[in-house]
């Protein structure tokens, strides 16, 4: 947290630590709401919640038409936001890469809900 890095590894280890937490004696000792607010706070920092054009999954890939420029993000970027510059959107490992962004923000709406 102190040289303000920001991944979907880092809300994944945020959201990992959510259920293991014992409950404190007090209403202010239970550390849950902290760790949610900030694995949404870097989840929305990396732009988790927009939609990716184009979609890295076949089955999606007309899900963009209709929403407002400012739900999408391209995938370049999003790759370049994750810190992977040199990884080809295209590629299959690209397309890996950009559908676990998706299932983390999926994951964190699940248990933010839960």
């Amino acid at each position: 947290m102190e040289n303000r890095n920001r991944s979907p590894e880092i809300v994944l280890g945020f959201m990992l630590n959510i259920p293991w937490m014992a409950p404190g004696k007090h209403w202010s000792d239970d550390e849950t709401c902290s760790y949610m607010a900030m694995a949404l706070t870097i989840a929305m920092d990396i732009s988790l919640n927009k939609l990716v054009v184009p979609s890295p999954s076949d089955s999606l890939a007309g899900i963009h038409h209709g929403k407002a420029q400012s739900d999408c993000i391209t995938a370049r970027k999003a790759l370049d936001l994750d810190g992977f510059h040199d990884i080809d959107p295209d590629s299959g490992f690209g397309k890996r890469l950009l559908r676990r962004r998706e299932r983390v923000w999926l994951a964190l709406f699940v248990l933010d809900r839960g």
